[in-house]
């Protein structure tokens, strides 16, 4: 898939469990997706985690999916949370840090960077 989305370059997938990969990543970065087994309440654990805020750009979006079962509300550390939508029977919930670690309203985290 990143082949076909010509971004080999900028992008890689890892498969790992998620604080063996966390620990081994330099940062920063923009996006991180966290997409654990699908009814796995530990997604909210890896948004909250310090390993993982420490590898975040200014103005990074966490993008988290997970069951529509699992509530995800609120605010994490330096991260705003922005939202939630459902796809059927899957969720994705959103979070993006501003560049001073300021909270941003939704409506900033969704604005385009560049």
């Amino acid at each position: 898939n990143l082949a076909r989305a010509h971004s080999s370059e900028q992008a890689r997938i890892i498969c790992a469990p998620v604080h063996q990969a966390l620990s081994t990543l330099d940062g920063p970065y923009d996006l991180i997706l966290v997409d654990p087994p699908y009814s796995d309440a530990d997604g909210l654990r890896v948004v909250a985690s310090p390993l993982l805020h420490g590898l975040l750009a200014p103005r990074a979006i966490i993008v988290l999916e997970h069951s529509p079962r699992i509530e995800v509300t609120g605010d994490v550390g330096l991260l705003r949370f922005v939202r939630t939508r459902r796809y059927g029977d899957s969720s994705i919930s959103y979070w993006q840090r501003d560049a001073a670690g300021d909270l941003l309203t939704e409506s900033e985290a969704m604005e385009d960077p560049g």
